[in-house]
Parts: structure tokens; C-alpha cells; sequence
């Protein structure tokens, strides 16, 4: 075995002061990090409504701002479309309106307007270039809804055997008179009459 040096208690002393220094400051490092990131996850999506914050801080933002680079598909004033990462199918397109909103119904009519305009189209060119006859259009508003970045988005999805968007359909019982209430309600809201069955 080693000599160990004799260390004098001052030396001693200022060795363990610098080294609890040292990891107290390595700890609160790491905690102003975890806090920053837990406030990043929360604004984004435990508050989705709280819009103007949390869109500085998912990744669709930041693609838009050019901090994270994207596979562009297509881009005009208004919308931006680029292949999904994690696709369920080759061809795996999303759609994005350059407005930071959350929900499509935050989405102004111009805004929308901009997304219907090129939807179709965006839709005939990953058919084209896929080769797919069949697809899937989804949009889903809301954590319960399966939204996972809280920034409007709409997925192009081809439908290939064994790929694709997997649905699983559970129709509600429903009265004639429970469809009439519920239209009326909705035609109000929406601005307009509700028409005669």
C-alpha cells in the first residue's frame, strides 16, 4: 500500500470547502435545469389554453423559427408542411399554420382558409409520390384527444397493408331527439340556422 501525505487540518478543511462548493454548485445547476424543464413541460402541456407562453416552447416553434431543422415538403406565407420523424407510413406528412395557436379552434378564418387552400393539395402529392391510393387526414385538439405538441397540425397518413393509421370506431346509441338538441345547439354557436330534418 501507498504513504498516504500528511495534510494539515487547514489544508484539509479548504480542500472540503472547495469540494462541497463544487457539488453544491453542480446540484443547483442541475435543478435550475430540471426547473426550467418542468416549467417548459407544464406551459406545454399542462396548460394548453395558456397559448402565448406555451408556444415558445414546443418543437413545431422552433422548427418555424429555424432552430431545429425539418424534411420541408412544402412552405408558402402561411403554412408550413414537412415529413413526420416518426411516421406510420412512408410519406408521413404534417401540416402547420405559421399562427403560434394551440387548438383549431384558436385558428383565425385566414389561417384556415390558408390550410384548406393547400391541404388537397399536399394530399395529391404524397399520394403521387407514394404510390397510395388511400389516406388518412388527422387533427387532434387536446391531451385527452391525443394532441401531443400543442400547435395546430394536421397529419397526411397513407394507407399502405400493415401501415397506416390504425382506427378503432365505438358509435354511441343515440335518439333522433338527443341529434336535435345537440344540432341546435351547435347551428347557434356557429352562426347559423339550424335546418329542418
Amino acid at each position: 500500500l501507498g504513504v498516504m501525505e500528511p495534510v494539515s487540518k487547514g489544508r484539509f478543511t479548504k480542500a472540503a470547502r472547495n469540494l462541497a462548493r463544487s457539488r453544491i454548485g453542480s446540484a443547483v445547476s442541475h435543478m435550475r435545469e430540471a426547473s426550467s424543464l418542468f416549467r417548459s413541460f407544464s406551459w406545454t402541456y399542462a396548460c394548453p389554453s395558456l397559448n402565448s407562453i406555451q408556444m415558445s416552447e414546443n418543437i413545431f416553434s422552433k422548427i418555424l423559427r429555424g432552430e431545429i431543422p425539418c424534411h420541408r415538403v412544402y412552405e408558402d406565407e402561411a403554412v408550413l408542411a414537412f415529413l413526420d420523424v416518426n411516421p406510420l407510413a412512408p410519406g408521413h406528412t404534417l401540416v402547420i399554420p405559421k399562427a403560434a395557436v394551440a387548438t383549431l379552434d384558436l385558428l383565425s378564418d385566414d389561417s384556415a382558409a390558408a390550410i384548406g387552400r393547400v391541404l388537397p393539395r399536399l394530399a395529391r402529392a404524397v399520394m403521387a409520390a407514394t404510390g397510395a391510393t388511400d389516406y388518412n387526414i388527422l387533427q387532434n385538439n387536446g391531451a385527452s384527444a391525443h394532441q401531443a405538441v400543442f400547435h395546430v397540425h394536421f397529419h397526411i397518413i397513407p394507407k399502405f397493408e400493415g401501415k397506416g393509421l390504425g382506427i378503432v370506431w365505438q358509435p354511441l346509441a343515440v335518439e333522433p331527439s338527443q341529434l336535435t338538441a345537440i344540432r341546435e345547439r351547435i347551428a347557434a354557436r356557429a352562426g347559423a340556422q339550424a335546418g329542418k330534418d
